[in-house]
C-alpha cells in the first residue's frame, strides 16, 4: 500500500488516539501522536505534517489561540505561549 503522508493527532485523551490511529494507519498514513499543543507546535516545526487532527477542547490553550501559532502567525501573542 502506498503511504499517503503524515497525520499528526494532538489530543490528551489516549482512547481517542487509540481509536483513530489504527484506522489512519490501515489507510496508508503515517501517524504522529502528541498530547499537548506545545508538543504539536514543536512537531510541526520539525517534521513534514500533512494533516493535523487537534482536540478543540485541549486544556493547554483554546483551538482559536493555537491555530495562528501553528500557521506561523508570530505577531499573535498568547498568554499561553
Amino acid at each position: 500500500m502506498k503511504k499517503r503522508g503524515v497525520v499528526l493527532i494532538t489530543d490528551p485523551d489516549l482512547k481517542s488516539k487509540e481509536r483513530l490511529c489504527p484506522f489512519l494507519q490501515n489507510e496508508g498514513y503515517n501517524v504522529e501522536l502528541t498530547d499537548r499543543i506545545s508538543e504539536c507546535i514543536s512537531t510541526i516545526q520539525n517534521k513534514d505534517i500533512g494533516v493535523l487532527v487537534l482536540d478543540v477542547e485541549a486544556p493547554e490553550m483554546k483551538w482559536y489561540e493555537a491555530i495562528p501559532i501553528i500557521k506561523g502567525d508570530h505577531h499573535f501573542i498568547s498568554k499561553h505561549a
